[in-house]
């Protein structure tokens, strides 16, 4: 008995040896998730190799991946079981691998809550969807997949709404819309957003669209800006703010229409101003990006007509929308979306050629020989700005056609605008003092499942 016990601690003795490099690697992975608590560790250590800002689309929400609602040890266990492989779902920075950078992330966002993934959505069971979207931009999904991203509009009509790249039944569009809502922080500002993509430009008829004005659907782009943010310039947001616009880069048709849909909500950290409009932008004309620069309404652009030579593609879009009651301005907006990497060019001697940014014309504007053919229109900003209240002591609804202007409410088409009872014009935006809060994000996470319509 004895020497079969003796026998048996010598075996045992052996596995430890054995098992001790797994030992001591479990116990550092353990030491290593207590020390993640501390911030002053982790800013130490990855404060260099991760950025804090929001200059990725993944910088807006902690990386939970498993969507249990926390980032904690069952999503490193993800991680560490897609190490070093091209898993999207654990590439928290979408650089095309599973790494440091990744795990870096994990650890920054240690033990914070995440809000519950977008749900499977199930479409209304009747009404027209406005909006036709063109089949190249559905990619590996089905038109079915597609419209199930509706909501009903109340008058009849179903609206397309925001939705992810990839579908939670696995197809990945071919286009993609910008910020998830559900990452806005703000209650007043999430429930007082209108969703609905095209609501505005469908009351905007005219004799040659005499039912609405038709928009690409993949133009779509949301942002949100939330309270507190920090963009790449160190700068802090003090109005959470969340919009969408339509601004696609696929096709030369932006720069010759010049109203396009938006719709926005945003509070000042103090809780006035306060607004929640849908309303055409005026983008005014086209120019380029050449000094002197137009003033705004404009859209300044690459143009094969360039006055200049340029150091890199980026557009950017001024715009005008006002809420007025005869003469009288009640409010100003200002909404600016820009494109690092848009898709196509204007040829302003043929306006609807469609002229990519990698046409070899393109090279006689650019100081640069850098490639452009990967653009896709998916690394955007925007600028988030207070408007100019003109409504002090007036009511906070209105009802206006789609360019603004107040008509009684029941008038046909009219559209339901929210402004604070202020008198307000040239709120700061930012902690140092600015007037717009940049944001620029990167959505380009699946650029390889994007199409040349985005």
């Amino acid at each position: 008995m004895y020497s079969l016990v003796t026998g048996m601690k010598i075996k045992s003795q052996k596995g430890i040896v054995h098992l001790l490099p797994l030992i001591l690697v479990v116990v550092g992975i353990i030491v290593f998730i207590l020390l993640a608590s501390s911030a002053s560790f982790k800013n130490r250590l990855f404060g260099s190799l991760y950025p804090t800002d929001q200059s990725l689309a993944s910088a807006n929400l902690p990386p939970d991946l498993n969507d249990d609602g926390v980032v904690n040890v069952l999503d490193f266990a993800i991680m560490l079981s897609r190490w070093l492989g091209t898993d999207p779902a654990a590439d928290i920075n979408g650089d095309g691998v599973v790494n440091v950078l990744d795990f870096g992330r994990l650890l920054t966002d240690w033990g914070k809550t995440a809000p519950s993934p977008s749900p499977s959505p199930s479409a209304p069971t009747s009404g027209t969807i406005w909006g036709a979207v063109d089949a190249a931009v559905l990619g590996e999904c089905s038109a079915a997949a597609h419209d199930k991203y509706v909501v009903d509009g109340g008058d009849g009509f179903l609206y397309r709404i925001w939705h992810p790249q990839a579908d939670p039944s696995g197809c990945v569009f071919a286009h993609e819309h910008g910020d998830d809502p559900k990452i806005m922080t703000d209650t007043w500002v999430r429930d007082n957003w209108d969703p609905r993509f095209g609501y505005a430009a469908r009351r905007m008829t005219s004799t040659a669209e005499p039912n609405g004005h038709a928009e690409a659907h993949e133009g779509y782009k949301v942002f949100v800006a939330n309270l507190g943010d920090v963009n790449d310039e160190g700068r802090k947001n003090l109005t959470p703010t969340l919009s969408y616009f339509h601004m696609g880069t696929g096709g030369p048709k932006r720069f010759t229409v010049q109203h396009h849909s938006n719709s926005i909500a945003y509070r000042y950290q103090t809780g006035t101003p306060y607004a929640a409009t849908h309303l055409m932008l005026d983008t005014g004309g086209v120019s380029d990006a050449c000094d002197p620069r137009a003033q705004a309404p404009t859209k300044d652009g690459m143009l094969l007509q360039n006055r200049c030579k340029l150091n890199s593609p980026y557009e950017i879009w001024g715009t005008a929308q006002t809420i007025k009651s005869g003469s009288r301005q009640i409010y100003q907006g200002f909404a600016t979306p820009a494109v690092f990497d848009p898709i196509t060019v204007f040829n302003r001697d043929n306006p609807t050629e469609v002229v990519y940014a990698w046409d070899p014309r393109v090279a006689a504007i650019k100081n640069f020989n850098d490639d452009w053919s990967g653009h896709r229109g998916c690394k955007r900003e925007s600028y988030a700005q207070v408007g100019y209240f003109y409504n002090g002591g007036g009511p906070t609804t209105y009802y206006t056609d789609p360019m603004g202007n107040v008509v009684t409410q029941g008038t046909a088409g009219a559209i339901k605008q929210t402004l604070s009872a202020s008198n307000a014009v040239g709120v700061l935006s930012t902690d140092d003092g600015l007037f717009q809060y940049k944001k620029a994000t990167n959505y380009c996470q699946q650029i390889g499942k994007l199409g040349l319509k985005n």
